[in-house]
């Protein structure tokens, strides 16, 4: 994938189909478990727009 994004294209077809392949994170119970690092946001450092 970063050789991918190295060259600057990614075949999206097959990286879809990779991704839809793998199992879904969870927890014992069966409930999702997702996160985001937003370190680089929090920090001030992301590219995200500033809140006045």
């Amino acid at each position: 994938m970063r050789g991918a994004l190295d060259e600057g294209h990614i075949d999206v077809d097959p990286l879809r189909r990779t991704l839809a392949g793998l199992p879904l994170p969870g927890v014992g119970d069966g409930r999702l478990v997702l996160t985001v690092d937003l370190t680089a946001a929090m920090a001030g450092h992301g590219d995200w727009p500033r809140r006045a």
